[in-house]
């Protein structure tokens, strides 16, 4: 029993029919849009409610006196998108992430072309905001600009941990499903693409490992060597198309995958303590109560101390300069969820649960909180069975899980069944 009074009983009632109502209606909206030729737009797909009809009166954004409006703009942002696509494989609703591969798989010719244009190799050059054909909008590329290689905008610069995260979720759902028809005319022509940009744009070091000089980590950290997420997300992706019977994937396509699986590099990580990020090496983490205060192992979101492969002996896992950083999301979070490097955190590692502990933003007394536009800690504590911390999120942010009207894809999430999700991959 989850009370053991009258105040316990209701609020485990209040919770009961607050999320399980959402739940049934965010299923219900899935369902009825899910299956188009686009994916469901992330501010509010094709029906949105709550809206006031008073301009400067908003109920979580500006609604300029219209029940339409929707913030954010026109365009698909794809780690926005994502979020009502994850409880899918649990629901037993598969199918919708069909609509999901086919939005972004009719782009790779665009993609392609944007790839070889600016970079001048094979390969897809994935596009975190674009419109629903793949290109990005004016206001991202900058106008003004002729045959610029990337974009202006600081945020969305060499954005492109979406095409790796796109290919996990098409290979958890060929495990899923074993469903040939996605696997030939979605999975595989999406993976080989995104592998493609990895083999051929990054130089390798002297032990042969793939070196991602000047990439980014999610929308936070420009310019980040060996950003953890992507670095993630390979392993996942190399391995679960692995597991694929050689068969269904030809020889040919075997070969370079066993080939480039050596390839990746490890996850950096970082020496941390009480929540510092200078690697162990600051005053507060010397000293405290007079002695030094002792340092725990934790993920980093990149590598630092980097200008070529040269220097990659000596390099070390740390955060860039301020100059670099663009955005507050717990990007060394990325290999406990979405990648499920399980290793990090299971059979007694401590390292997943060090990093959610002590990382860098999102973090208070009670070392869990949220950023506003990123809600995914609910997911990272799952995933490190911190039970008792995600019921806590679930009640503290009950107002902002509850106003579906800015991001409704935010509270679907707090479904989401953590165990089901790593059998997906993980069977027999």
């Amino acid at each position: 029993m989850c009370f053991a009074s009258m105040s316990g009983m209701f609020q485990c009632v209040y919770g009961c029919i607050l999320y399980g109502g959402r739940y049934v209606i965010f299923r219900y909206l899935q369902l009825i849009q899910g299956n188009g030729s686009t994916a469901i737009h992330f501010n509010g797909g094709i029906i949105d409610w709550g809206a006031t009809g008073q301009p400067g009166q908003p109920t979580g954004v500006h609604d300029h006196g219209s029940i339409d409006f929707r913030e954010w703009g026109s365009a698909f942002w794809f780690q926005n998108i994502r979020m009502a696509y994850y409880p899918n494989l649990q629901d037993n609703d598969a199918d919708l992430l069909v609509g999901l591969f086919k939005h972004y798989v009719a782009q790779l010719d665009v993609q392609r072309a944007r790839c070889k244009a600016w970079f001048g190799h094979a390969g897809i050059f994935f596009a975190e905001t674009s419109y629903f054909w793949g290109s990005y909008t004016p206001q991202d590329y900058g106008c003004g600009r002729v045959k610029q290689k990337d974009v202006a905008n600081p945020y969305i610069w060499h954005h492109i941990e979406g095409g790796i995260e796109l290919a996990q979720l098409m290979v958890r759902h060929w495990h899923y499903t074993m469903d040939m028809d996605v696997l030939e005319h979605y999975t595989i022509p999406w993976t080989d693409e995104v592998l493609r940009w990895y083999d051929l744009h990054y130089e390798r070091t002297s032990n042969g490992t793939i070196l991602m000089l000047n990439a980014k980590a999610c929308e936070s950290y420009n310019h980040c060597t060996n950003p953890a997420p992507q670095i993630a997300g390979l392993r996942m992706v190399v391995q679960g198309l692995l597991s694929i019977p050689t068969a269904l994937l030809g020889e040919a396509r075997h070969a370079f995958l066993t080939n480039f699986s050596a390839q990746i590099p490890e996850i950096p990580l970082m020496l941390s303590c009480q929540g510092d990020t200078s690697g162990g090496k600051s005053a507060r983490c010397q000293v405290g109560g007079g002695a030094p205060r002792p340092h725990v192992v934790q993920i980093a979101p990149c590598l630092i101390g980097l200008n070529s492969s040269a220097d990659a002996p000596h390099a070390r896992g740390g955060f860039p300069s301020k100059s670099h950083t663009v955005n507050r999301e717990a990007v060394e979070t990325y290999p406990i969820w979405p990648y499920e490097i399980r290793e990090l955190y299971s059979d007694g590692n401590t390292i997943g649960q060090n990093t959610q502990d002590y990382r860098r933003c999102e973090r208070n007394s009670t070392k869990l909180q949220t950023h506003r536009t990123q809600f995914q800690c609910i997911q990272f504590v799952q995933k490190l069975d911190m039970l008792s911390v995600s019921r806590w999120v679930c009640t503290t942010h009950r107002s902002a899980i509850s106003n579906t009207n800015a991001r409704p894809q935010h509270s679907t999430l707090l479904i989401e069944n953590s165990r089901k999700n790593e059998e997906i991959i993980n069977r027999p």
